[in-house]
């Protein structure tokens, strides 16, 4: 049996771990800034809170009856974690990504801070500060990634 040539483009699996938990940690970094900054300021500004709440306000009705008739009262909890599911694994490609085109890593973020943002502004109590836990937390996520570029991910 002869083994197929070696693909440039294919990334070994080192990178893609690395990369992976690079991006979780960035996430998580993110996160755990915005917390205290939520916390300080209007806890509902905090972004999986925010994220959910601007959620649940744009499901159709019978999408948020047949949640609650599924999840009971973990209705929330379920969409909370739901949430985090989807930013790990985001985040987890991002930090792929973003060893090959750094470019892409820090567009990621700006836009996961953005859409954190934006989701906690459309609030109808929302204030002025409502926005920062969100893009202060991703500017701190995007700078606690390793500095890559396309020499360090060979």
């Amino acid at each position: 049996m002869t083994r197929a040539a070696p693909d440039d483009r294919a990334v070994p699996r080192r990178h893609l771990a690395r990369g992976s938990l690079c991006g979780l940690l960035a996430a998580a970094a993110a996160l755990g800034t915005a917390a205290p900054l939520a916390a300080a300021t209007r806890p509902r500004a905090f972004p999986v809170i925010a994220v959910g709440e601007a959620f649940i306000d744009r499901v159709p009705e019978p999408v948020k009856d047949l949640a609650i008739r599924a999840f009971g009262e973990n209705d929330k909890l379920v969409l909370v974690i739901g949430i985090v599911v989807v930013l790990a694994v985001v985040a987890a490609g991002l930090g792929i990504v973003g060893q090959r085109r750094a470019a892409l890593g820090v567009a990621g973020f700006v836009a996961f801070g953005v859409l954190g943002a934006l989701a906690a502004a459309s609030r109808p109590d929302a204030g002025p500060v409502d926005a920062a836990p969100s893009l202060v937390g991703s500017v701190v996520g995007d700078r606690a990634r390793p500095p890559h570029s396309s020499r360090h991910a060979e």
